[in-house]
Formats: structure tokens, sequence, C-alpha cells
């Protein structure tokens, strides 16, 4: 009965988590507690996340404004989509909003 627990705590201990976090690509440190990191999305697209004190406020695997469920052609354009919405989070805008103007104007591809 021992043998048997030993084997099946080994076998759980290699299977991969159901709910395992995506695999982080780049994460930029923009103040003493936020941070952005981009991440895997959709169709080898590429989404960001927001942490304030290590904790997610904001994920977005899509891009804002745009209809689909695809993310940035470039990780560069959601790091910038990101600093953005850190910058409109500082100045008091919850939640913040992105249009299509603003990524045109930080010359976002989609």
């Amino acid at each position: 009965m021992i043998l048997i627990c030993l084997v099946f705590a080994v076998v759980m201990r290699f299977l991969p988590s159901q709910s395992t976090p995506p695999p982080i690509l780049t994460i930029e440190k923009v103040l003493q507690d936020t941070v952005y990191r981009i991440i895997p999305a959709p169709g080898k697209t590429f989404g960001y996340e927001i942490l304030i004190k290590d904790k997610v406020l904001i994920r977005q695997t899509n891009m804002p404004g745009i209809a689909g469920t695809l993310g940035f052609v470039k990780k560069k354009d959601a790091g910038h989509v990101a600093m953005l919405m850190i910058t409109k989070m500082r100045n008091g805008m919850m939640p913040p909003t992105v249009t299509i103007r603003e990524m045109d104007s930080l010359h976002v591809k989609y």
C-alpha cells in the first residue's frame, strides 16, 4: 500500500498542471511595484499582463478595440500598449481603455 501511494505521488508530481500560467516572454519594470510582461496569445501573437505588487491586475490576450481573439503581431506593440495602459492608470483612469486612434499613434500593426 505504501509503495502504491509513493508511485502515485511521483506520477502526480510530473504530470502537467491544468492551470499552468503562460510562459513569460518579456518582463519590464515600470515603477517600483508595477511591471508588465509580454505573454503568448492565440495564433502565435502576443498579449500582456500588468502586475502591481506581483498581482496580475490586467491580462490582455487580444488586441483592444479590434474584433477577434488574436493578440499583437509584434512583442514591441504589446509593450507599447501596456505602457500606455500603465500611464492611464497612474493618471486615475480605471479601467483604462485604448482606442484605435491611440494604437495608430503608437504605430501598432493590426
